[in-house]
């Protein structure tokens, strides 16, 4: 056993971190922890992004198959005798066996009714110049003469569903089964931390768009029936 005095001695001599090393240290390690906590933040964004992707087809899909079904049209925006909304009668009639589809994992609108959140709003003719001859998908809720569009005949670029939590404030988004049944904000509604949101189009496809994307074309402007606007179309 080394004598204590000798101990001590070489004990002193022991090299020691000085303070601007053990600063470094810290800095270095402040730094790994804010990459490896903003890599967590971007996986999980972009799982939500690939869930709500996939539901966004989902829905276009199943809109597909109802109109297959129902004489070529859409679901009403308000089913006539059952009072569901388009949402609600997808699911009731079997075309979706659950309500989970239709919520957004990058949803973070806070809601005043109790119920599955609805995340995903239709492009209805609210916003649209009807009296320029313009069409869309759906008619402007409350148009008791007017029928959703064909299928066939809406034009495969046309937007058919799309992120929006779809209320007039955050207040008051739609809950599947709820009498709320307004269609897309013109503008939009981004998710995801203001990056964006997912459109499904009539032709199937999926687009992950920006504000700015999408308000190049807005859905309350008249553009003479440019065919790349996607929010509605001239005969």
């Amino acid at each position: 056993m080394m004598p204590q005095i000798n101990q001590r001695k070489y004990m002193r001599q022991l090299p020691g971190f000085s303070l601007v090393e053990l600063l470094t240290a810290i800095a270095v390690v402040g730094v790994l922890s804010a990459l490896i906590s903003l890599g967590v933040v971007r996986a999980r964004t972009q799982a939500y992004k690939s869930t709500s992707s996939s539901n966004v087809r989902q829905i276009v899909t199943t809109l597909n198959l109802y109109a297959l079904d129902n004489g070529g049209r859409l679901p009403d925006q308000v089913h006539p005798t059952t009072g569901q909304d388009w949402s609600g009668t997808l699911v009731e009639e079997g075309f979706l066996a659950e309500n989970e589809v239709f919520s957004s994992p990058g949803d973070t609108f806070e809601r005043v009714y109790d119920g599955e959140a609805r995340s995903y709003a239709i492009n209805s003719s609210k916003y649209t110049y009807l009296q320029n001859g313009y069409m869309a998908p759906w008619p402007k809720l409350g148009d008791t003469n007017a029928k959703p569009a064909e299928i066939a005949l809406i034009p495969p670029n046309i937007i058919l569903v799309g992120e929006n939590f779809g209320g007039g404030n955050d207040g008051s988004g739609a809950v599947v089964g709820i009498a709320e049944h307004e269609g897309l904000d013109a503008s939009t509604r981004d998710f995801y931390d203001d990056q964006g949101a997912f459109y499904g189009k009539a032709d199937g496809s999926v687009a992950f768009r920006s504000s700015e994307e999408m308000k190049q074309y807005r859905a309350d402007t008249d553009y003479g029936g440019d065919p790349r606007d996607p929010w509605k179309w001239k005969n």
